[in-house]
């Protein structure tokens, strides 16, 4: 089994004019949690529990990182999703973004949003994005 070094993953997100930032340099931390409903149909009269399989996928991805103010990169960025909207495209690559590593995408919602600031810290930021519409892909190559 191929093993990777987290610290290649790599991070696209799209900024409210449609161009692709990296926001990898500052990010030490990166969830993404994919989920499928089972919904229950069990019956009267059943004894067990039955569910149908290929319930409604969701998915989530959760990101902690340094809060840099200095245009496009990360706190701006984030700022200027938020004051749009929170709509975004992004582009995640668990082993990095050459052409040979997999690369997930979709198109997503910023729900959350923080900054935190402890004295004699750095300061630290983290987004959650929600799916917005369509689908999360997984693609074989990073493009």
């Amino acid at each position: 089994m191929a093993k990777i070094v987290a610290r290649n993953a790599s991070l696209y997100l799209y900024d409210a004019s449609g161009v692709c930032r990296s926001v990898s340099g500052l990010t030490s931390s990166i969830t993404l949690s994919l989920s499928s409903e089972a919904t229950e149909v069990t019956g009267f009269g059943n004894s067990a529990r039955e569910r149908v399989v290929d319930g409604i996928k969701d998915w989530e991805m959760s990101m902690d990182g340094f809060y840099s103010q200095t245009a496009c990169e990360t706190g701006c960025l984030l700022n200027l999703l938020f004051a749009a909207g929170g709509a975004t495209l992004f582009k995640l690559g668990p082993a990095g973004s050459t052409s040979t590593s997999p690369m997930y995408s979709a198109s997503g919602t910023l729900t959350t949003y923080d900054i935190n600031e402890v004295a004699e810290d750095a300061a630290k930021i983290s987004f959650t994005l929600v799916g917005r519409s369509g689908s999360l892909t997984r693609a074989a190559t990073f493009a």
